[in-house]
């Protein structure tokens, strides 16, 4: 063998000297045996921490760099292992399934696992060696030592950021309970859908919603409990906008503050990831309340709603969730079924709350609309309210209406306004109690407990009132209570739509 510069040697051995290591064979058998001999059970601390820290680093890098990571994975690993920590075939088994995940989609599950288990079979070759890492003992002929490379272990901080807001049970009992909004409508710090076709008052309702929250004024009867900024974005064009707040101001006796209300004209795509961040960092510097996107397809014209549905409801979570605001997107409904969203099913079981706008009569551009609340995830959903138009001024106000009826014989040869109110009142507060549906129609329309109760008692005889018995939890214990639901006397509406 020639003989190198003594410069060069030293150089390269930084003044160690020379030993010869012994070889040691590298055999699945030999590893099985020196593995048993180690300590078992489930992972130690420090090997739970490894296995975290590979799993998070095939995931973001995937194959770029998979094999140089993985070898000196399995070689920190076994090195762990001959230092006395428990757990190394459970911590094995764990960063083999994140390595195979990552790689078998370019080669055969049996090229990556055998690749897994030469790493491993010569790991264990080399601890047994005396600490030589795996094939770096034939890599050199003049038989220097071998240069361990490490590298340096990431910030645990840093690295749980990953795994978002990590909460223990105590945590749990210390988060805020729910609370609303819009009572009855909209719960605070929610990520909501507002769905419609064409012509159903969506952003009449939307609005006027956010009217309400920037003043405190109600929102179609229901209070408001929480005032503060809104954040209107706005995809469709603000020409009409001025005329519809001026026809709320008007109707309401009150005036929008002008730094309660900002509208935010044509913005870059809801798919841009700065435009979350900028619209993240408008709503944080102004405290707002709500923030309104209307609508989706006018504010994303490049999104596909079916494949992109997780990405744009995660974004609306993230801005509700990080910003203590609730986050309204509106959107439009299907040619199917018209009490759904269009596109993908992500859109609304991805979200807190959806809120659904229907036209009793899709042919009646001025007929009553429903609005529902489909789902609810912290509360019982079901609550309905009927809307109409009224002009004021140069456009138009949403005020609450009586439900629609079939015609004079679903009406019922005796019914009156009281009855009719009585039922729409069940149908919008679904399942309570005959107590609290008589004191609340004694208030609403101004009548004595007696009249009250005589109309309630005739609505149960026609069969328009249905008794069922429930179980709820009343101090951490369940109860059964008899509540009252309403036999619907809407108008099916067909299915379609009209233009807005």
């Amino acid at each position: 063998m020639v003989q190198m510069p003594t410069a060069w040697v030293e150089g390269l051995t930084q003044g160690r000297e020379w030993k010869p290591i012994p070889k040691a064979k590298a055999t699945s058998k030999a590893t099985e045996e020196w593995l048993a001999e180690r300590a078992g059970g489930e992972p130690c601390e420090h090997l739970r921490s490894a296995i975290t820290r590979a799993a998070l680093w095939f995931a973001e890098n995937g194959r770029d760099g998979a094999h140089d990571y993985m070898r000196d994975l399995v070689w920190g690993l076994i090195r762990d292992a001959r230092d006395g920590h428990r757990g190394i075939s459970t911590a094995l088994a764990a960063t083999q399934r994140a390595f195979l995940a990552e790689v078998r989609d370019r080669r055969s599950l049996a090229d990556a696992e055998g690749e897994w288990q030469r790493a491993l079979d010569g790991a264990v070759a080399g601890v047994r060696a005396d600490g030589v890492e795996p094939g770096e003992e034939d890599d050199c002929d003049l038989g220097l030592d071998a240069w361990r490379t490490t590298t340096e272990e990431p910030d645990t901080a840093e690295l749980y950021k990953k795994l978002g807001t990590i909460l223990t049970r105590s945590d749990l009992d210390a988060l805020p309970d729910p609370e609303p909004l819009i009572e009855g409508m909209l719960t605070y710090r929610s990520a909501v859908l507002m769905v419609g076709a064409t012509g159903t008052n969506k952003t009449f309702s939307a609005l006027g919603m956010a009217c309400s929250v920037a003043t405190g004024r109600p929102w179609l009867g229901h209070r408001v409990a929480l005032t503060g900024p809104v954040v209107y974005v706005v995809g469709e064009g603000a020409f009409g906008l001025k005329n519809r707040i001026a026809a709320w101001e008007e109707h309401n006796g009150t005036t929008v503050p002008p730094d309660r209300l900002l509208f935010l004209l044509r913005p870059a795509s809801l798919t841009d990831r700065d435009f979350w961040r900028a619209l993240t960092a408008l709503v944080r510097e102004r405290s707002a309340r709500l923030v309104i996107l209307d609508t989706f397809s006018s504010l994303a014209p490049d999104a596909d709603e079916t494949t992109e549905a997780a990405t744009a409801t995660r974004r609306l979570a993230d801005l509700s969730a990080d910003n203590d605001c609730t986050a309204i997107l509106v959107h439009h409904t299907g040619w199917g079924p018209q009490d759904r969203a269009r596109g993908g099913s992500q859109l609304e079981s991805n979200v807190d709350e959806v809120l659904v706008l229907e036209k009793a009569d899709p042919k009646d551009p001025n007929g009553p609309v429903s609005l529902t609340r489909k789902k609810v995830k912290e509360g019982p959903a079901g609550a309905r309210i009927w809307v109409e138009r009224t002009e004021v001024g140069s456009s138009a106000v949403l005020e609450k209406s009586l439900p629609p009826v079939e015609d004079e014989a679903k009406r019922g040869p005796n019914r009156n306004d009281i009855q009719i109110g009585l039922l729409a009142w069940v149908e919008e507060h679904p399942q309570e109690t005959q107590a609290q549906i008589l004191r609340a129609i004694q208030a609403e329309m101004r009548i004595g407990e007696k009249k009250a109760k005589t109309e309630f008692d005739a609505l149960v005889r026609d069969g328009m009132l249905v008794q069922k018995t429930i179980e709820r939890l009343e101090n951490g214990r369940p109860r059964k209570r008899d509540v009252w639901e309403a036999r619907s006397i809407r108008i099916q509406a067909p299915r379609g739509s009209t233009s807005e």
